[in-house]
C-alpha cells in the first residue's frame, strides 16, 4: 500500500494516528448523540459497530437503508413469494424487471444475476417495463408514460387476475407481450429495487406475484443493494431482534425505519461517523460533526472532522460478507498487505 493511504487528517490536515483516534474518542464523550452510517464493511466490522453502538446510545443505518427499509416497511406486513439468486440463475427462464435504472441494470450485481448457470428447455426471455428509455443486450424494453408506472403494473395485475387475453384491446396494448411471456415460462421471476418506487406500486408487485404464483412457478427478486447491505441487516436481527433502522436507548433497541435516518436524526443529533470500505464515492449528509472510517480513496477528506483510513475486505483485509439475497456468506481474501487497521480493530479501540 502507497504511504498517502495511510494518511491520518483532522479538518484536513495530516495527523499521527494517535492524534486522530484521540479526536475521535473527545468526539465521541462530548457531542450530544451519535449517529452511524455507511454500514459498508465486513461481517466482523459490523459486529464491532454494533457493539459501539449499544455502548454509545447511537442510531444506526445504510447507505442503502433507504431501499431496504421501504420493501421491508411492506414485505413485513403482506409476506411473498422470494427467490434466491440461485433459483434466478439456474432456474428462471422469464425475467421481468420492474422501474430499473439504467445505472443498476449495468452492474455488476445485475451482469451476474442474468447469468445462466443451466440451460432451459425454451430461451430465456428478458423484459424491462420502465418510464426510461434503456437499452441492454438480449433485454426487451416496454417503455411506459412517466409517472404512468404504477397504473401500467396495475392494469396489467388485472387483467391477469380477471384472465383477460384474447380480446382486441389486449392484444393492441403494450402489455400483451408481458401476458404471453407468463403463460410461456416455467418458472418466472419479477426482479425490482425499491429506491425510486412509490409504496402502492411495491405493493402491487408483490400482490401480482402472488396471483401468478396461483397458476405458474413465479417468485419476485428485490434487489438489495451491494455494500454488504444484507450483512448489517443480518447483524442487526443477530444482535437486536430488529432489521435497520433503529437506535439503542437505556431500556434496549427501538426499530423505525421513517425516522432513525441521516435526514431525521441530525436535527437532534451532532456527531456522525461514516464507514464505507467497498464505496469510494458515497453519498453523505453531513452532521455538524464528521468521521470518516474506510476507503481511501473517497474524496473531500477534507470535509471530515477525523479521516481514519482502514484496510478493504477482499484487498488488503480477509473478511466475511453476506451475498445479496441473504442466502449464503461470501469469503473476500486479501491481494496485498497493509499497515492499515481494520474496521473491527479501529472500533474496538474506541470501546476501551
Amino acid at each position: 500500500m502507497h504511504n498517502e493511504k495511510q494518511v491520518f487528517l483532522i479538518k484536513g490536515k495530516p495527523v499521527s494516528k494517535e492524534k486522530a483516534f484521540n479526536k475521535i474518542k473527545a468526539l465521541v464523550n462530548k457531542s450530544k448523540g451519535i449517529h452511524i452510517d455507511g454500514l459498508s464493511c465486513d461481517m466482523d466490522g459490523l459486529n464491532q459497530i454494533f457493539v459501539f453502538a449499544e455502548k454509545n446510545n447511537a442510531s444506526l443505518d445504510h447507505m442503502n437503508g433507504k431501499n431496504i427499509s421501504k420493501f421491508l416497511s411492506i414485505f413485513q406486513r403482506t409476506g411473498g413469494n422470494i427467490a434466491s439468486l440461485g433459483e434466478v440463475q439456474k432456474r428462471s427462464d422469464y425475467l421481468l424487471f420492474i422501474g430499473i435504472n439504467k445505472d443498476l441494470l449495468n452492474s455488476n450485481m445485475i451482469d451476474n444475476l442474468l447469468k445462466k448457470k443451466n440451460s432451459f428447455s425454451r430461451k430465456r426471455v428478458i423484459q424491462l417495463i420502465s418510464e426510461y428509455h434503456i437499452k441492454k443486450k438480449d433485454l426487451s424494453l416496454i417503455k411506459v408514460s412517466r409517472g404512468k408506472l404504477s397504473k401500467e403494473i396495475e392494469n396489467l395485475h388485472f387483467m391477469l387476475k380477471n384472465h383477460i387475453r384474447d380480446n382486441a384491446k389486449v392484444k393492441k396494448n403494450k402489455m400483451s407481450s408481458v401476458l404471453k411471456n407468463i403463460d410461456n415460462s416455467s418458472y418466472g421471476t419479477i426482479i425490482f429495487e425499491s429506491t425510486n418506487l412509490d409504496n402502492f406500486l411495491i405493493s402491487e408487485i408483490i400482490d401480482f406475484v402472488k396471483t401468478l404464483s396461483d397458476f405458474r412457478k413465479f417468485n419476485f427478486y428485490h434487489y438489495g443493494g451491494e455494500n454488504n447491505i444484507s450483512g448489517a441487516i443480518q447483524t442487526s436481527l443477530w444482535k437486536t431482534g430488529f432489521p435497520l433502522r433503529l437506535n439503542f436507548t437505556d431500556n434496549g433497541p427501538v426499530f423505525n425505519p421513517l425516522e432513525f435516518h441521516s435526514n431525521k436524526v441530525k436535527e437532534n443529533k451532532e456527531l456522525q461517523i461514516y464507514v464505507s470500505c467497498f464505496n469510494d464515492d458515497p453519498e453523505i449528509n453531513f452532521f455538524k460533526k464528521n468521521i470518516f472510517i474506510g476507503n481511501s480513496k473517497i474524496k473531500n477528506k477534507e470535509q471530515f472532522d477525523v479521516f481514519i483510513p482502514s484496510s478493504i475486505p477482499g484487498i488488503d483485509q480477509d473478511g466475511l460478507v453476506v451475498r445479496s439475497d441473504g442466502i449464503c456468506i461470501q469469503k473476500l481474501k486479501k491481494k496485498t498487505k497493509s499497515d492499515l487497521k481494520s474496521v473491527k480493530e479501529i472500533f474496538h479501540s474506541f470501546n476501551y
